[in-house]
């Protein structure tokens, strides 16, 4: 975990000196323009503190922003706006702040932490996506409801993005998101109070999580007879998916086909994935 943390301090530290935020990390830019990573942004590696948490939840990317910068109005919005403009040469800018606090300010909760981090309220993030990352934290809260500590949130992409469904996992991707992601991952879930990880989105055990030596067990999990990819408990398009890696962390990946794909799972599904976590510790 402290690798991984180090190795985005360090970037930071670089940009800092540089002025100045490039497109992508280099193995992620023959992917640039499938999933539109946003270089006009500060990336989000991850939020909240790794080693006192409730959950760890794996996310694609921190999301889009909402400025046309193709535009020429959308541009100069953009040019004008001091939290999202990536302004790292400016020492007074909320970017600069941002890279060189980056740790301390991620860790003590950031979106996630609401009211806690007293940058939250002027983020610059939109009220949707003050809504996304509230409704994670909520659902991280009903999954582990005698911890009182803040979730965990991993992403899979630091870069913001307007789309995702479009990615090509390359074997240099891969590999190089197993060496940088799947240490920190699995420490982090070691530490948390569940002890067990979460993630939305069906890249997570169709590419990802295979990538990093994590199978699908959920049907020995389950003791199921008659199961092929992903369980719908409930009929409809909320599946789910239990991965587990030869050093026994377990990952509960869920997703839905259609709108709303990238959606935390309704209340009505709660029971369904406590049962599915009294399984897993039960192993």
């Amino acid at each position: 975990m402290e690798k991984y943390l180090e190795h985005w301090d360090n970037i930071f530290t670089e940009w800092i000196a540089a002025g100045t935020i490039p497109q992508s990390e280099s193995y992620w830019e023959p992917q640039v323009e499938k999933i539109g990573l946003l270089g006009e942004l500060m990336p989000e590696p991850y939020l909240g503190d790794p080693y006192n948490c409730s959950v760890v939840i794996l996310n694609y990317n921190p999301g889009a922003f909402n400025y046309n910068t193709k535009s020429e109005e959308g541009l100069k919005k953009y040019l004008a706006d001091p939290v999202h403009y990536s302004r790292l040469s400016d020492p007074t800018s909320m970017a600069y702040h941002y890279a060189q606090n980056y740790r301390k300010r991620a860790t003590a909760g950031g979106y996630l932490g609401r009211c806690v981090d007293p940058m939250y309220e002027n983020s610059g993030l939109t009220q949707a996506g003050k809504c996304w990352w509230c409704k994670r934290m909520d659902w991280s809260r009903e999954l582990i409801s005698e911890s009182n500590r803040l979730p965990f949130a991993i992403e899979l992409c630091g870069w913001h993005s307007h789309e995702w469904k479009n990615i090509k996992y390359t074997p240099e991707i891969l590999a190089k998101l197993k060496e940088l992601l799947a240490p920190a991952i699995e420490e982090a879930i070691k530490k948390s109070d569940l002890g067990i990880g979460v993630c939305v989105g069906a890249q997570w055990s169709w590419k990802v999580l295979p990538a990093f030596g994590y199978k699908d067990v959920t049907a020995e999990v389950m003791g199921m007879m008659d199961y092929k990819r992903g369980w719908k408990p409930l009929g409809g398009t909320r599946s789910y998916c239990i991965l587990r890696n030869d050093n026994d962390i377990y990952i509960l990946n869920t997703w839905k086909s259609g709108f709303g794909n990238m959606n935390v799972p309704k209340p009505e599904f709660r029971p369904i994935e406590k049962k599915i976590i009294e399984k897993i510790k039960a192993q």
